[in-house]
């Protein structure tokens, strides 16, 4: 890594210095069946992020576009998340819990090019305009009905895009978009909360709006894994800073 990929202060270009510090240490404790944890190495995230960076992008997924994440958090959801990032992408964090109507206002306040959701009945006041215009709908395993007319994957299936991938998109800057996140403490209107791709949100309850912290700020670099459960709303990290649970991404509860 050299250093200007190290001074450009994005996630990805933290997320590549880390791999190269230690390649072996523990990123992430994935729940394995309910029978106990299965060890995920940083290199070893660093390849799957790599890879579904290339399936986006052979999906039709473009920098600067919005993809809509609407998922509990998992260890897809993390790809997924970092994946994004490193196109140059925009993540749409949208509760997978919300009604269905409000998925949809968001959809259209964000422009959404495509979805990413753990449930696809999440879509089903999605605006038939809308779907006609996006890139794809991932499944990460609901295997409820696509809505009509739009390219639909499994995971398997999406990742198996990647091997079409005939180029790779550029890299992000620290200038970029990176996140939209709605204000959920007030009425939906169209000031979503651009952030930028060098800062990450904290959201200091579930329903308040969020704040910018500088990713300098993050503990989660500093070693500590985190340990993702399968459950919605269950995420413990191996570090706390300031009292408050920290890590490099934005973990649902907007």
């Amino acid at each position: 890594m050299n250093d200007a990929e190290v001074d450009s202060h994005t996630l990805p270009s933290f997320l590549r210095l880390r791999v190269a510090e230690s390649p072996a240490a523990i990123a992430f404790w994935q729940e394995a069946d309910h029978t106990g944890w299965d060890p995920i190495t940083w290199k070893e995230f660093e390849l799957r992020v790599a890879r579904l960076r290339d399936a986006l992008h052979a999906a039709g997924l473009r920098k600067g576009e919005r993809l809509a994440l609407i998922a509990p958090v998992s260890l897809e959801w993390e790809l997924v998340h970092h994946a994004a990032l490193a196109m140059g992408a925009v993540v749409v964090g949208i509760d997978a819990h919300d009604l269905p109507t409000r998925i949809a206002i968001l959809a259209e306040q964000a422009d959404v090019a495509g979805f990413v959701t753990s449930d696809a009945r999440t879509l089903a006041s999605v605006l038939p305009q809308r779907l006609a215009r996006v890139r794809f709908v991932l499944d990460l395993g609901s295997g409820e009905e696509i809505p009509a007319g739009v390219r639909g994957f499994n995971w398997a299936e999406f990742n198996a895009l990647a091997n079409s991938a005939t180029s790779q998109p550029a890299r992000p800057t620290a200038d970029d978009l990176a996140t939209i996140i709605s204000r959920r403490a007030r009425p939906v209107t169209r000031e979503e909360s651009p952030i930028a791709i060098g800062r990450f949100a904290w959201p200091s309850t579930r329903s308040a709006t969020c704040s910018a912290l500088s990713i300098n700020e993050a503990a989660c670099f500093a070693g500590c894994p985190c340990r993702i459960s399968s459950s919605a709303w269950s995420i413990s990290l191996g570090c706390e800073r300031a009292r408050r649970r920290t890590c490099w991404a934005i973990h649902a509860g907007y």
